[in-house]
């Protein structure tokens, strides 16, 4: 059973709370990976993920002590409780090595695309796989939890790899569903 320090619990409502559920929606609720299963706080910035996608926001405007934070939702107020044994939990990954680095191959915009709203996105949505240079499959779950309103530039680093989504302070990293039926070695152009 983990205790928690009620020091370094915190009830996050209003607008700061949407930055934070945004990130909050990588943290893994998968038991075999626990170093996921918790918000990561450092000084500059909020990290969550799950292993298949990142949410970053740069800043740490919630002032909070770093550390790893379990997270809890109850209506619109997120709770934060930070585990008082730190040292029990494995450690997060390092998610400067997964950050891809250098040039992408291609950038576009997205405007994000929520599936409740039949209009809202959905020619959106087919541009944005129609733009990329190759076949790159996407889990759609994963585009919705980017949300619809900012405005983001994505950025394409080749086939099989991470795609970067950024707006502000938003930052977000999504790889690729591989899709067996797909021939990844064929030398044919992509069609648009």
């Amino acid at each position: 059973m983990k205790v928690f320090d009620k020091a370094y619990e915190y009830e996050i409502i209003g607008m700061a709370a949407g930055d934070l559920a945004w990130v909050c929606k990588c943290v893994s609720d998968d038991f075999t990976r626990p170093m996921m299963q918790y918000l990561c706080v450092q000084e500059s910035r909020l990290v969550a993920t799950d292993g298949k996608r990142l949410h970053m926001l740069r800043k740490n405007a919630f002032e909070m002590e770093p550390g790893l934070y379990a997270v809890s939702k109850r209506g619109k107020i997120l709770t934060l409780a930070r585990p008082k044994d730190q040292e029990s939990i494995p450690a997060f990954p390092n998610i400067d090595r997964v950050l891809p680095q250098g040039e992408p191959s291609f950038t576009t915009k997205f405007s994000g695309w929520n599936p409740k709203k039949e209009r809202d996105g959905g020619m959106e949505l087919i541009r944005l796989f129609r733009l990329f240079p190759e076949h790159t499959p996407m889990n759609l779950r994963f585009l919705a939890d980017l949300e619809t309103g900012p405005s983001y530039t994505v950025k394409w680093y080749g086939k099989s790899k991470a795609v970067v989504f950024e707006s502000g302070d938003r930052y977000a990293v999504l790889m690729p569903i591989q899709d067996p039926d797909y021939n990844y070695n064929q030398d044919t152009q992509h069609v648009h």
